[in-house]
């Protein structure tokens, strides 16, 4: 299985700052919307707790950020896209769904993989992440098995980084007191997967 991960520079700090405050009010939106969904998940094994600092992340699944109208949010779907199409032969075999993860002042993603199942590293599913305002930061891949580092990504604003969704990966704590740390996160799997109950939420890639 190829573990390459991908990053690569797809827009400007002033598309950055133009996607700030619609990330931050959809982030908030989100959580207002789905409180009760919320709430119901953090009375089950808390699976998610790697997530803990960004309740918009926690409940990724209740919503898919690039089917929001604000600005920003489809030009950066077409740019995603474009990327991912360099990297693969087949790409309308997939469709894409995406969430917004915001952490204050010492907030961080611990540990955790996308999609792993029988495949093991990739099960088809690729995962991938824009950086709204994530300067300084790194994440870090990891070996599965063994946990040993096997690269660190140096996190710049306009950057997109995407990998295969079975590596374990996590993201340094946040330093900075005054703005949070905003990434746009998404998952892109086989169409062929995807739980019918579950259509509504992804968009296919054409």
């Amino acid at each position: 299985m190829d573990k390459t991960i991908y990053h690569e520079q797809i827009a400007d700090q002033l598309f950055c700052d133009r996607l700030y405050n619609p990330s931050r009010e959809i982030a908030r939106d989100v959580v207002v919307f789905w409180q009760d969904y919320l709430k119901e998940n953090e009375t089950k094994p808390r699976w998610m707790d790697f997530a803990d600092g960004s309740d918009s992340t926690k409940i990724y699944e209740a919503y898919n950020i690039f089917l929001n109208h604000r600005p920003g949010i489809t030009t950066l779907y077409q740019k995603i896209v474009e990327s991912f199409k360099t990297k693969v032969d087949n790409p309308q075999k997939y469709a894409i769904a995406g969430w917004v993860n915001v952490y204050e002042g010492g907030g961080f993603l611990d540990w955790h993989t996308h999609g792993v199942g029988q495949g093991g590293y990739f099960d088809g599913r690729w995962h991938g992440y824009f950086c709204v305002n994530g300067e300084p930061s790194k994440t870090m891949y990891r070996d599965n098995e063994t946990h040993q580092l096997v690269q660190s990504v140096e996190n710049k604003n306009g950057w997109l980084t995407m990998s295969p969704g079975g590596m374990e990966h996590r993201v340094t704590p946040w330093e900075n007191e005054e703005k949070p740390r905003i990434t746009i996160a998404f998952d892109i799997a086989l169409r062929n997967g995807i739980s019918p109950g579950n259509y509504n939420h992804w968009i296919p890639i054409i």
